[in-house]
């Protein structure tokens, strides 16, 4: 399905990106299955969300989840981006890099000095987004993934981000 131009330009323009809200969390779990192949459990999202709200990010269109990342930190100046969704229907119009941008500014606020993720190699389209972004292969994971698939572990150095 393709969007024509003047939709995408009135969905990024609506487009609001905010730190979640416990309300959101219900809507984000059910993006999650719509989203992605492997899914976590509701009480993993409540359990990152008490402990790390300060990095979790929700995109709305009209109060509609469409996006989310969700972050937490480790070691003490180490993030790890857990997941990012977008719902197939809002795709390759820019949501998941503002999610990014957004979430990138909180940990350098915090002062994280690194973030890093895994993605499944056969990802291109998301390996593409995170290398945009300035992320950088680090290595491979052997299966990563709980069909198999392996994994690339990725690595942004944050310092000197703009807050």
């Amino acid at each position: 399905m393709a969007i024509s131009p003047d939709k995408a330009y009135l969905i990024t323009k609506n487009l609001l990106i905010s730190k979640a809200d416990e309300e959101d969390i219900p809507k984000v779990i059910n993006l999650n299955r719509i989203a992605l192949p492997e899914n976590y459990s509701p009480d993993f999202f409540d359990e990152i969300f008490r402990r790390y709200g300060e990095l979790f990010y929700v995109a709305k269109l009209n109060g509609d989840v469409v996006g989310y990342v969700m972050c937490r930190t480790e070691f003490p100046s180490i993030a790890h981006v857990i997941s990012l969704a977008v719902h197939p229907n809002y795709r390759r119009l820019g949501v998941a890099t503002r999610l990014m941008m957004e979430v990138h500014k909180a940990m350098a606020r915090i002062g994280l000095r690194k973030s890093y993720l895994e993605v499944r190699v056969t990802n291109q389209p998301a390996i593409n987004l995170y290398e945009k972004l300035g992320y950088r292969k680090t290595r491979v994971i052997p299966s990563y993934y709980m069909d198999g698939t392996d994994g690339f572990l990725m690595e942004l150095n944050l310092e000197g981000w703009k807050v």
